[in-house]
């Protein structure tokens, strides 16, 4: 398949259900799993919007036994398609937009590194050029920690490469996250006003998001647009 710009979006996750069967946000098990189907419409529906061609790595494709193992093959096969540069996403960060895409796209485009660091020590971005990739020791890095901002900065250093940091962020991981999030005025971002009302609304009643109609739970890393018209 031949793509027509350079950059791409990988979108690195696990599929809904089994992030919802590891992780608590709300002790409600439906809405546990309404709030985190939401957070992956949101985060694709942003991706779509910047019209930049991204794949999706779950579960169902990362069979190697360590994170970093994982995410460095996710990488490697999209940069085999002929990409040079990738930004690299979870699909836990509400504040995700597509302009925030666009943004690092041409940051990468002036040949500089991306990061977005979240609130807890971690990253909600990683825009990385194929140049980059094949220098960065992903296992020195130690991921799904509050470390990861600073191993991956600390690595750029040192590789003196030139890089940009995105504002901070938070990510949702945990029932206080949510009402953080509630605190703030966001209402310019949907995915806010969808979780307000939903927390709010005493009379909500939940819909039915089994893996077989969300259209999300078995994603996997292919491209989901096809070949321009050249």
């Amino acid at each position: 398949m031949m793509y027509n710009q350079e950059t791409a979006i990988l979108l690195f996750s696990r599929t809904t259900v089994d992030e919802a069967a590891n992780k608590t946000i709300a002790k409600n098990t439906k809405l546990n799993l309404t709030v985190i189907n939401g957070l992956q419409q949101h985060t694709i529906a942003e991706i779509k919007k910047s019209k930049l061609p991204f794949f999706i790595s779950d579960e169902n494709v990362q069979k190697q036994n360590s994170f970093a193992e994982k995410i460095k093959t996710a990488a490697n096969t999209v940069f085999a398609k002929g990409f040079s540069r990738l930004i690299i996403i979870g699909n836990d960060c509400p504040e995700l937009s597509s302009s925030l895409f666009l943004k690092a796209d041409e940051e990468l485009k002036k040949g500089n590194n991306i990061i977005g660091p979240d609130t807890n020590g971690g990253v909600y971005l990683i825009g990385i050029t194929k140049e980059l990739f094949t220098s960065l020791d992903f296992e020195k890095i130690n991921w799904q920690t509050n470390a990861v901002f600073s191993n991956i900065i600390e690595q750029l250093q040192s590789l003196h490469t030139a890089f940009a940091i995105l504002d901070k962020f938070a990510d949702i991981n945990t029932y206080s996250d949510i009402i953080s999030l509630l605190k703030k005025k966001l209402d310019h971002i949907s995915f806010f006003r969808w979780l307000k009302n939903l927390f709010l609304n005493v009379n909500f009643s939940f819909p039915n998001i089994s893996p077989e109609n969300t259209g999300l739970s078995h994603l996997t890393i292919i491209s989901r647009r096809g070949p321009p018209h050249l």
